[in-house]
């Protein structure tokens, strides 16, 4: 299974492709007034080692940033999800109610997005996830954006949370995956509103 988190202005989420070609779906995808969080995830992929990803915005600021994860073993699907926004400045966030997931050992998937410089320095998450992604804004061309996760051994409620400063604008999203092993990872900030990046991703 890959994962995708995607960071982004606008109220519509993105296209996301890439370079074979995969189907994407989309998971949980939540905005303030000008963030928007989404998860994306494909079963099953097809991949190689010059895999890219493709975000086309529906306009032309859309300053993406993406999270990519590729995860062995588990499901289909997506299991739980929830999302929050905040459309003032805020120096954490946590999804609006917990996710239990169903099942023992699900992959939990936390991200959000920032939009002031120097968050990234000072970005932490609690409930045990395991911080894998953490950039900063990136002038006028890319949002922040962090991404985290966990397996959760036992199916209990979980409703982590992201603190930093300075306060920013900002959005989550959280989603529970019934998949447990990661294979690989890559993160990247984009300057236009089609990015690209060639992780080496092998299942």
């Amino acid at each position: 299974k890959i994962i995708v988190y995607v960071s982004q202005s606008q109220n519509t989420p993105g296209t996301l492709g890439d370079s074979k070609s995969n189907t994407w779906s989309v998971a949980k995808s939540g905005n303030s007034v000008n963030l928007r969080s989404t998860i994306f995830y494909c079963d099953n992929p097809t991949v190689d080692a010059a895999h890219t990803f493709t975000l086309t915005g529906t306009v032309a600021a859309t300053f993406p940033s993406l999270s990519v994860t590729a995860w062995s073993g588990g499901g289909t699907g997506v299991d739980q999800t929830e999302a929050k926004i905040s459309n003032v400045g805020v120096s954490t966030i946590t999804p609006t109610n917990s996710i239990t997931p169903t099942q023992n050992n699900e992959l939990i998937i936390f991200s959000d997005i920032t939009a002031v410089a120097g968050v990234a320095a000072t970005n932490s998450v609690d409930s045990g996830m395991t911080l894998l992604h953490n950039l900063d804004v990136v002038g006028a061309n890319a949002y922040g954006i962090a991404n985290s996760y966990k397996i959760q051994t036992t199916a209990a409620a979980i409703q982590p949370a992201y603190t930093w400063t300075p306060a920013s604008e900002t959005s989550c999203v959280i989603a529970s995956f019934t998949a447990g092993t990661i294979a690989s990872d890559d993160v990247v900030a984009a300057d236009s509103i089609t990015v690209s990046d060639s992780p080496s991703l092998v299942l």
